[in-house]
């Protein structure tokens, strides 16, 4: 079960018929959402989510060691009445893998802004654990989770697949936040790569096989059919239901080195990271080791306005009864292939064999032409016995492949 399921649940006792759309002819007059033909959702509770999947090397300030660091980040623009949020992770967490990125934002006015990529302010109470950021483009209520939060956690070794609940501990459908929506930032540090991708060595090429290997990514978010079927009925039984989109993101932070090949219909656009903004994102203590790149995929929902043809819509004087429509992002797939550096030293092994293996077959031969032929038929057996194990050897660089 490779997909990445999200939930999300309400607040109890939220007014599910308070949201109106405003004709945009006639502003007095209000057309009940529900009421209207062909309405999924209305546009208020739908959501924005922004993932990203970082393999690169990064480096510990204080002993300068290098090492691999794998994590994938979610950003989750939410409405208000989310109460809870419930991930079905396709491999194993445990609750010290998960961490909080809020407060690393607020603190830093510049790498907000590059995260959203525009100008963002910030307002904070130190009391407060969230964070109000707005825009010319949104309004946001920031945030910060802990352990606190965190309601479950719990791994099924059998379907691997980690139920994680995260929990809002405050309420922010009032009055006084109208116009915002919900912002949480947070990531969860893996061990690798292989839940979300096939690792193999590069087949086309004898040589190059020893130096390079290539990832096939297969990613998938909100595709039940690669879920677990129990562990979606068990979420579905405690309440949660699947999201809708607005937008979903994808990000594949990688080392400049690595190439990436695209197999998606999605378009992909890549930038350079600039690693001075980027350091304290990664977290306390740690930095790059190398110039890394931005790989971005977005899947996104071009809305529409229409007449709504339901009868039971009342038709006043003056007063059309236009729908905005959105269309539905239920899912997002993506296929794409990387290449990357990777010394098999095994293999380097058996290479530097060979080559003096044929070395050796070379300079048998040229000692035949100089023996009697008594003496040749002892070199002959030697030279058989020499591409035997060459043969060996080239059926042993086969079987590895």
């Amino acid at each position: 079960m490779r997909s990445i399921g999200v939930f999300w649940k309400e607040h109890e006792g939220k007014d599910k018929n308070r949201d109106c759309y405003p004709c945009p002819y006639q502003i007095d007059d209000q057309i009940p959402l529900e009421s209207l033909k062909g309405r999924k959702t209305s546009n208020r509770d739908r959501f924005t989510l922004q993932i990203n999947l970082w393999n690169t090397k990064v480096s510990d300030r204080n002993n300068a060691k290098s090492h691999s660091f794998f994590a994938i980040d979610f950003g989750l623009v939410c409405p208000l009445s989310t109460s809870e949020i419930a991930l079905l992770l396709p491999f194993e967490v445990k609750k010290e893998d998960f961490c909080d990125l809020a407060e690393i934002l607020a603190e830093d006015t510049n790498l907000l802004c590059t995260v959203f990529n525009e100008d963002v302010k910030s307002t904070s109470e130190p009391e407060k654990s969230y964070h109000l950021i707005e825009s010319e483009k949104f309004k946001y209520v920031m945030y910060e989770l802990s352990s606190d939060n965190i309601t479950k956690c719990d791994f099924d070794d059998e379907s691997n697949t980690t139920i994680l609940v995260i929990r809002m501990n405050s309420n922010f459908d009032q009055p006084e936040y109208s116009g915002t929506k919900l912002f949480l930032r947070f990531r969860i540090l893996m061990k690798g790569l292989d839940s979300f991708g096939q690792k193999k060595k590069v087949s086309n090429d004898w040589l190059q096989s020893a130096f390079s290997s290539t990832y096939m990514f297969d990613i998938r978010i909100n595709d039940v059919r690669e879920m677990s079927k129990k562990k979606k009925e068990y979420i579905e039984y405690n309440g949660f239901k699947l999201p809708v989109f607005n937008k979903i993101h994808f990000f594949y932070m990688s080392d400049s080195e690595e190439t990436v090949e695209n197999g998606s219909k999605l378009n992909c656009d890549s930038r350079l990271l600039e690693n001075d903004r980027w350091h304290n994102y990664l977290g306390k203590g740690i930095e790059f080791v190398s110039t890394n790149v931005a790989h971005h995929w977005k899947k996104e929902v071009k809305k529409s306005l229409s007449i709504a043809n339901d009868p039971k819509v009342e038709r006043n004087s003056g007063a059309i009864p236009f729908v905005l429509e959105y269309p539905v992002i239920d899912n997002f797939s993506l296929f794409f292939k990387t290449e990357f550096s990777d010394q098999n030293w095994k293999r380097i092994i058996i290479y530097i064999f060979i080559i003096v293996l044929l070395g050796a077959i070379g300079s048998t031969i040229v000692s035949l032409l100089s023996l009697t032929v008594k003496d040749w038929w002892t070199c002959a057996v030697a030279v058989l016995a020499e591409i035997s194990v060459l043969y060996s050897c080239l059926a042993c660089q086969h079987f590895h492949n």
